[in-house]
C-alpha cells in the first residue's frame, strides 16, 4: 500500500493538467467486412517422376573402420562364451559414429600393427556402437558414459580395468600390460 500511495499521489497531480487521460475519441465508423471466396482452386497434378540418370552421393551413417576390433556389437553372452573358450578376457570397446575421440583412436592408436598383435593375442575384443540397442545396453551395464571407453571384462562378465578416453598405442599397450616399443 505504501508504494501504491505515491503513484496514486503523482497521478492525482497529473489529472487536472491531463498527464494520465486521453481525450475520448469519437466513434470511428467501420465499413462491413468483405467476404472472401470460400472456394479454392483445383489442385494442380504433380508432374510425372522420371528416373534422373544422374548419381546421387548418399552419405554413410556408419563409421569409417580403421579399428582393429574384427568383431563389432555382438551379444554380450556369445562374446563372454568366447573369452572363456580362450581362457582370455574380453576387451568391450564402446564407441559412437559421431565421436571424432573414438575416430583418433581408431585411426591412430587401434589401427597399429604391435596394438592389433597384442589385442589378437591377449583378448576377445568387440567394439560396441553406442548408437544401437544392443550397445547401449552393454554400455549402460558397464557404465559407460563418456567415449571412446574400453572395458576389460572376465569370463563371467566382471570388469576388471576401465580405460575412459582416447590413448596413444605405447600408453594402451602399457595399460593393457603389453611391452611398448
Amino acid at each position: 500500500m505504501r508504494k501504491l500511495l505515491p503513484c496514486l499521489v503523482l497521478c492525482g497531480l497529473l489529472l487536472p493538467l491531463g498527464g494520465c487521460t486521453t481525450a475520448p475519441r469519437p466513434a470511428e465508423r467501420r465499413d462491413p467486412p468483405v467476404a472472401m471466396p470460400t472456394t479454392r482452386p483445383a489442385p494442380q497434378p504433380a508432374p510425372p517422376v522420371v528416373p534422373s540418370r544422374i548419381p546421387i552421393a548418399v552419405r554413410s551413417v556408419t563409421p569409417a573402420r580403421g579399428s582393429a576390433l574384427p568383431e563389432r556389437n555382438v551379444p554380450l553372452d556369445r562374446v563372454l562364451a568366447r573369452a572363456a573358450e580362450r581362457n582370455h578376457p574380453a576387451i568391450l570397446y564402446f564407441c559412437a559414429s559421431w565421436c571424432g575421440y573414438c575416430r583418433k583412436m581408431n585411426r591412430q592408436t587401434l589401427s597399429r600393427p604391435e596394438v592389433q598383435a597384442h589385442l589378437a593375442a591377449h583378448f576377445v575384443a568387440v567394439e560396441y556402437d553406442v548408437d544401437t540397442p544392443l550397445g547401449r545396453e552393454v554400455a549402460q551395464r558397464y557404465g559407460a558414459r563418456g567415449y571412446p571407453t574400453l572395458v576389460v571384462v572376465d569370463a563371467s562378465g566382471r570388469a576388471t580395468q576401465t580405460i575412459v578416453g582416447a590413448r596413444q598405442p605405447q600408453a594402451l599397450l602399457s595399460m593393457l600390460g603389453g611391452s611398448t616399443p
